[in-house]
């Protein structure tokens, strides 16, 4: 800032008070224009500091916005490389709960099978103990009527030789008699 304009003029001595009072009214004039020039100055400083500290937000605004932009962008590729990593995953675990379901399917029917193949192997070899069951039942059934026929025909034997032994004791009997 330049020297004031006050400090360049003399001053007029104390007697003359018209001089006097003539200069302190310019050194009011001039100090009334210093202050506006002041004013003036403060006033373009203070718009210059307003149009940098607009350029400034309007920078960081911009900054801010693109920054913005691009977390949102990041954002956006993040979720859906989330949903495709998570769709892969759902994908993979249906895929290993299917094929774990066909194995678990796999492997009932092949316990069915066995459970199944155990079971007519089981009614086989019934089948075979009850058939031989039947057949030594039936042996032991055929060697009592053997036995049996065989006791009958010693007993009809034995029946027929008592009834000879006794016709022949009453026929000898009856010949002592007669």
């Amino acid at each position: 800032m330049s020297q004031s304009l006050l400090d360049d003029e003399a001053c007029p001595s104390e007697d003359d008070k018209d001089a006097r009072i003539h200069q302190l009214e310019k050194k009011v004039e001039t100090l009334n224009c210093e202050l506006a020039l002041l004013r003036q100055h403060m006033d373009s400083g203070f718009a210059l500091v307003r149009s940098d500290m607009a350029a400034r937000f309007a920078e960081a605004d911009l900054r801010i916005a693109e920054r913005f932009t691009e977390s949102e962008q990041r954002t956006a590729k993040r979720f859906a490389e989330s949903e495709q990593r998570t769709a892969e995953r759902f994908a993979e675990s249906e895929q290993r709960t299917a094929e774990r379901f066909a194995e678990s399917e796999q492997r009932t029917a092949d316990r069915f099978a066995e459970a199944a193949q155990r079971q007519d192997d089981n009614m086989k070899t019934l089948t075979c103990q009850l058939q031989a069951q039947m057949v030594e039942s039936e042996r032991r059934q055929e060697a009592r009527l053997l036995e049996l026929s065989r006791r009958q025909d010693a007993f009809s034997r034995w029946m027929v030789g008592m009834a000879v032994g006794i016709v022949v004791l009453v026929a000898n009997m009856a010949s002592r008699l007669f």
